[in-house]
């Protein structure tokens, strides 16, 4: 993964005009908040559950507080080794264990991951990810994402306590962290809370938290779930602006299924960063058009 120091994408037309009210500490009620540990589930619950409108109009006063509401990062993701992966992700197509479309890889050659960094940069990106269908990292049983408690009924060939592992190798490295959910995979709001306290009781709130929307994938166990309703997106976003200030959000898997309005709403709750390109590891991913034709 690569960061470099390019400006962020400056969303222009409509998205502008659409994120451009004002507001301020008297009317809000927000008042400039330090970074917090300490939440509690309780209180995140009681931001989680507020009137839709209040929740998203206070994210949005927490938003413009620690970011320019006008501006979001543009990431790329790029599939470095596809598919044959010998975990059990009921909602993965690069899992070895089901019958899906996605057929297995060797290893990318470095020569195009780097041609597809520097594309990825010219574009905009400031963020690029590389994404690889395996187990361990040089031997070392270590995890990428960081799911919800109910993440045992989904994965049973990695323990939750391995993920929190590699969130602490992570950090201990010296690598910013990235660590957030996917929604759709059959939780409750009460997992959703737990997801956002337990990201926001780590002795540094991570770099980025991505919201993902699962995209069910045929042959996978979770094929047939509901898609995860816009509200509970929505309110996903807007609690997580919230209760961590100054961390990326990034608006991620399934967004394709959103439309511009729908998108707007969660930039203006909070959601400040995307990916773009040609897709997001075996899923469809929009391209940066969307936003140049706003």
């Amino acid at each position: 993964m690569f960061r470099t120091g390019a400006s962020s994408l400056r969303i222009a037309g409509r998205f502008t005009r659409s994120l451009a009210t004002h507001t301020n500490t008297s009317t809000t009620g927000v008042t400039s908040a330090t970074t917090r540990h300490d939440w509690t589930k309780k209180e995140i619950r009681a931001i989680y559950d507020a009137p839709l409108l209040d929740l998203v109009f206070r994210s949005a006063a927490v938003h413009r507080q620690h970011h320019d509401p006008t501006k979001i990062q543009l990431c790329t993701l790029m599939n470095i080794k596809t598919g044959g992966c010998s975990e059990d992700c009921s909602y993965c197509s690069q899992s070895s264990r089901y019958s899906t479309p996605t057929k297995a890889s060797k290893l990318v050659d470095i020569e195009p991951v780097l041609q597809a960094a520097r594309k990825a940069k010219e574009n905009g990106s400031t963020r690029f990810c590389m994404g690889a269908a395996w187990r361990d990292l040089a031997g070392r049983k270590r995890g990428f994402e960081k799911i919800l408690t109910m993440v045992r009924e989904v994965i049973t060939t990695r323990s939750y306590d391995e993920r929190l592992d590699t969130i602490s190798a992570v950090r201990d490295a010296g690598i910013s962290v990235c660590s957030g959910g996917i929604l759709g995979l059959g939780e409750s709001d009460e997992d959703r809370v737990s997801l956002i306290w337990e990201v926001s009781s780590m002795p540094e709130h991570p770099e980025s938290f991505p919201v993902n929307a699962l995209v069910p994938i045929e042959g996978t166990p979770l094929a047939g779930n509901e898609p995860v309703q816009y509200h509970t997106l929505l309110r996903t976003i807007a609690t997580a602006r919230i209760v961590l200030p100054t961390s990326i959000i990034r608006l991620a898997a399934g967004r394709q299924e959103l439309d511009e309005a729908k998108q707007a709403m969660c930039f203006m709750a909070g959601a400040n960063a995307v990916f773009t390109g040609d897709a997001m590891l075996t899923t469809p991913c929009m391209t940066l058009s969307f936003f140049l034709d706003c």
